[in-house]
C-alpha cells in the first residue's frame, strides 16, 4: 500500500468535526473540557507527520483529482501545526477550544489552496491561513458590530488608495474620487462607510478605518528589496530562455509569467497535447533544475 494513504483516514481525529463540535459545544463545563481537550490532544499524537515528498503527493492529488481521502490526510497531518499556532493566541479573548476551531478553518482553507508547484513545505504556507484565520475569529468577538470581512479588506485597500494619491499629489481626496480611482459603485462606497462609521468612532469621510485597524501594505518593498526581486526576475527570465521552448512555456502558463494568466494543469495538458501526469512531471523537473541554478 502507498505509505502516503496508509493511514486510517476515518480514524484518530478530523479538522472538520472537531470545528463542528468546538462551535456546538458552548458553553461546557471547565473539568469536561479539559477531559476533552486531553483526549483530542492524545489523538493528535497518533497521527504520523508527513515527508516533503508525501505532501507534494497529496498536494498533486488534491489539485488535478480533488481526492477527499489526500485532503483529510493533509489536513490531520498537520493539526499539531493548529494547536501549536493557536497557543500564542492565548489570553486574547478566546479560548483554547475556539482558537483550534479557528485555526482548523484556516488549515481546511490552506488544504484547498496548496500548490505544491512553488516548492514550500506546506506548514509554511499553511501557517498563514491558520494565523489568518484565528486573527478574525477574536476580532469578531471584540465587535459589537460584526464588519463582512469584504467590507474590512475594501476599507484596507480604501486607505491605501487615500493615502497613495495623497502622497503623489499633495491634495486629499473626497470619498467620490477614491471609489472612481477604485472602479468601487457609489452604492458600494456608501454601504461601506455607513457600516464602518457605526462600529469605528471618529472615522473621517475620507478614511473610513482608524490607523490601529488598517492593514499593513505589504506589497511595497523597500529599495533593496525591489532591486534585489529585479534581479531575481531577470535570473529567472535568463533561466527560461535556457530552458526548452516546451518547459519556458508550460512554467510560464502555469504561474502567469509574460501577459499569460494562470492555467491549471488540465488547460496547459490540452494546449500541449499531452496528459495531466506529463505536465506535471515536466513542470517538476523544470522548476527542480531552476531552482538548483538560482541556488548555484
Amino acid at each position: 500500500m502507498d505509505p502516503v494513504t496508509s493511514v486510517e483516514l476515518s480514524g484518530p481525529v478530523s479538522p472538520r468535526e472537531h470545528t463542528e463540535e468546538a462551535s456546538m459545544s458552548r458553553p461546557a463545563q471547565s473539568g469536561t473540557e479539559d477531559l476533552d481537550f486531553r483526549s483530542y490532544f492524545q489523538r493528535l499524537g497518533s497521527v504520523a507527520l508527513l515527508t516533503a515528498d508525501e505532501e507534494k503527493t497529496l498536494g498533486w492529488n488534491i489539485q488535478n483529482d480533488g481526492c477527499a481521502s489526500s485532503r483529510d490526510r493533509l489536513a490531520c497531518a498537520n493539526l499539531r501545526l493548529v494547536v501549536s499556532i493557536a497557543r500564542r493566541f492565548m489570553g486574547r479573548g478566546l479560548g483554547m477550544p475556539d482558537l483550534i476551531a479557528e485555526g482548523n478553518l484556516g488549515l481546511l482553507r490552506a488544504v484547498d489552496r496548496f500548490d505544491p508547484a512553488h516548492g514550500a513545505r506546506f506548514s509554511t504556507y499553511a501557517s498563514w491561513w491558520i494565523k489568518h484565520a484565528i486573527r478574525n475569529g477574536i476580532r469578531q468577538t471584540r465587535e459589537i458590530v460584526h464588519i463582512p470581512a469584504k467590507f474590512r479588506d475594501l476599507s484596507a485597500r480604501w486607505q491605501r488608495e487615500a493615502t497613495r494619491q495623497q502622497t503623489a499629489s499633495g491634495i486629499p481626496m473626497t470619498p467620490q474620487e477614491i471609489a472612481a480611482a477604485m472602479s468601487v459603485s457609489q452604492a458600494t462606497e456608501c454601504k461601506v462607510r455607513r457600516s464602518l462609521a457605526q462600529h469605528f468612532s471618529g472615522c473621517t469621510p475620507s478614511l473610513p478605518v482608524a490607523a490601529e485597524h488598517a492593514l499593513p501594505d505589504t506589497r511595497e518593498l523597500a529599495p533593496d528589496g525591489r532591486l534585489m526581486q529585479r534581479e531575481e526576475l531577470a535570473r529567472v527570465h535568463a533561466l527560461l530562455d535556457a530552458a526548452t521552448p516546451r518547459e519556458a512555456f508550460a512554467i510560464r502558463m502555469r504561474f502567469g509569467m509574460d501577459g499569460y494568466r494562470p492555467h491549471s494543469l488540465k488547460q496547459i495538458a490540452e494546449v500541449l497535447g499531452m496528459s495531466r501526469e506529463s505536465v506535471r512531471k515536466l513542470l517538476a523537473s523544470a522548476l527542480q533544475a531552476m531552482g538548483t541554478s538560482m541556488a548555484a
